[in-house]
């Protein structure tokens, strides 16, 4: 309904969608243009306390499964996450930034946000009508997911290599399938920031593996400061199973979904390796990220080159890399 003196015409009381902290109600503003308002449920940063209570007292079972991690800088830095994700004008400045980022290219599209009318508990975006991508997966040929797996790929890379800021939570539920065939995305609530030093130490690190070179890999890997005990460390092993990861196992541009569950199963808990890492504090949310993205790409059955994406995308992170350096 409208109200006098409210920025919006018009503004429907039931929501079009659901999000993690909040819910979605289309409306239109007063200036005529059709919008999206994210509303927050009430009283979340109080839910959010009570989930980092519980989080705390799973500190000893977070030492038993990583012994060489600081568990206590992970649970800080979940407790920032998670009252970030409550921020609305933080997600705003990421949801702008990565809008800004991708805006020349014309395969995928970031709403615009309406700053004046958006606050800490509320946030209006511009209103992008299409299909949810899960609707689009049971709908759409192979050929058609393939293409637009691709290009989520290689954009949600593109940010995180090139641009240096990136969405942390990449799943299907963040896609519409726009009527002019490109490709929405949407909630940036899990966003941040990659330090231009961390950034370069992944492009080296992402071009060590496609180069195949294990003395580089082995440089670029103590260059990102993970491994703890390189005297114990399986290097061999590591970069066996990275490049599996990255590349795709088998293939470069195919893996079953079965494929990345084992190929994650070597990287994760069961890793000879688990013991002698560590976190690092800038890429906390960098592991949930590439496994998100992955994960989703394989369980949608669509078929990828890997390798000929970050080929591309790392030579750009490069260019961008030597531009800068020229500039200084």
């Amino acid at each position: 309904p409208e109200h006098k003196g409210s920025p919006f015409a018009s503004l429907d009381e039931h929501p079009i969608a659901a999000a993690s902290i909040g819910q979605i109600h289309q409306g239109k503003l007063v200036s005529g243009e059709e919008v999206a308002v994210k509303v927050q449920y009430p009283d979340m940063e109080s839910v959010m306390f009570a989930d980092l209570k519980t989080i705390r007292l799973l500190r000893p079972f977070y030492k038993v499964i990583f012994p060489s991690a600081n568990v206590e800088m992970v649970i800080e830095d979940t407790e920032k996450s998670l009252m970030q994700e409550c921020d609305y004008l933080h997600e705003a400045k990421c949801q702008t930034a990565i809008r800004d980022f991708l805006q020349s290219q014309g395969e995928v599209y970031v709403p615009q946000i309406y700053d004046a009318y958006t606050t800490k508990r509320i946030l209006t975006m511009e209103y992008i009508p299409g299909l949810k991508f899960y609707e689009f997966l049971h709908s759409a040929e192979r050929t058609e997911i393939d293409s637009a797996c691709t290009k989520i790929f290689r954009h949600m890379l593109r940010c995180f290599l090139v641009g240096g800021i990136y969405n942390g939570d990449p799943h299907p539920g963040n896609y519409l399938m726009m009527p002019d065939g490109r490709i929405c995305f949407l909630d940036f609530g899990f966003s941040f920031e990659l330090p231009e030093d961390r950034r370069r130490a992944w492009c080296a690190f992402i071009g060590a593996i496609l180069g195949g070179e294990a003395d580089q890999v082995r440089q670029a890997l103590q260059n990102l400061g993970y491994v703890t005990d390189w005297k114990n460390f399986d290097f061999d092993y590591a970069r066996q199973n990275v490049t599996a990861f990255l590349l795709g196992e088998g293939s470069t541009k195919d893996r079953s979904y079965e494929s990345y569950q084992n190929v994650m199963q070597r990287m994760s808990v069961s890793s000879k390796n688990r013991k002698y890492m560590d976190l690092v504090p800038t890429d906390l949310a960098v592991p949930r990220f590439f496994l998100s993205l992955y994960g989703f790409i394989a369980k949608a059955g669509a078929q990828v080159d890997f390798r000929r994406e970050l080929t591309a995308i790392v030579a750009e992170a490069h260019k961008k890399s030597q531009e800068l350096s020229t500039s200084a």
